[in-house]
């Protein structure tokens, strides 16, 4: 399981990975990332270093992420197929995606079908 973010835009720079660059400082696709030791949220500064400005609100859905402390109550991110089907709840409605770094659709194994099913049953039942 990994932490996730308050929308899906944000999950999906959350768990960018891109297929052209080692590190996402490099990528200009990656737009945020999480920096430091309480891993904060930040945009990335495409300048040629690792630079970065912090942000406290979501720039898509406008949700606080971080809270006094200075971290946020993350959603929780389900993992399938290597990191391909990702599963996550936000506001009580269940998201999955369901293809891989090159966009094409994922199909599951059997086994890796019955643990999706699985995780839906336990992600609608904690809300």
């Amino acid at each position: 399981m990994i932490t996730g973010a308050c929308c899906e835009s944000m999950l999906k720079q959350v768990i960018w990975k891109c297929a052209d660059h080692s590190s996402l400082a490099d990528c200009p696709d990656a737009l945020v990332g999480r920096f430091g030791k309480t891993e904060d949220y930040g945009l990335f500064i495409h300048d040629g270093g690792s630079s970065y400005v912090a942000i406290a609100y979501c720039p898509w859905c406008g949700a606080r992420l971080r809270t006094e402390k200075g971290t946020g109550t993350p959603t929780a991110v389900h993992e399938l197929s290597g990191g391909d089907v990702i599963l996550w709840s936000v506001q009580g409605t269940v998201h999955i995606k369901t293809t891989n770094k090159y966009n094409d659709p994922v199909e599951l194994s059997d086994e890796e079908s019955l643990e999706l099913a699985a995780l839906l049953v336990r992600i609608v039942k904690e809300g």
